[in-house]
């Protein structure tokens, strides 16, 4: 895919924890895409609400105030929403942007390995 295309692209990254959410950011921008990072749930609901130009969300599924699952609602058919957790979650199959869930134990290269799939599609 064209960089110029992919730097267009924004993708909210939201996750409780400081380490994961930089190093999702950082994985996000050395493939080239504009990144937006939320600190929790609520705070990535508010971006989604603020900002219409984001088209993928990466979220943590447990996070204080809203869950991964709240922000999926949130952010609505217009993004693609790839789950991750530590633990293996149930109940996200009947959200429809969900397309994706990532075991964090999989690591940066599995979520790096699912956007560059979405993004091709």
């Amino acid at each position: 895919m064209d960089s110029e295309l992919l730097a267009r692209r924004v993708v909210l990254v939201a996750d409780d924890c400081p380490l994961v959410r930089r190093a999702n950011a950082e994985l996000c921008r050395g493939m080239g895409l504009s990144v937006l990072e939320a600190a929790d749930g609520h705070e990535a609901i508010q971006a989604l609400h603020a900002r219409s130009d984001i088209s993928l969300v990466v979220t943590d599924f447990d996070m204080p105030g809203a869950s991964g699952i709240d922000v999926a609602r949130a952010a609505g058919p217009r993004c693609q929403v790839v789950l991750s957790s530590i633990e293996r979650v149930g109940g996200h199959e009947s959200e429809p942007n969900i397309v994706r869930f990532v075991p964090k134990q999989g690591g940066p290269q599995q979520i790096a390995d699912c956007l560059r799939e979405l993004m091709a599609t």
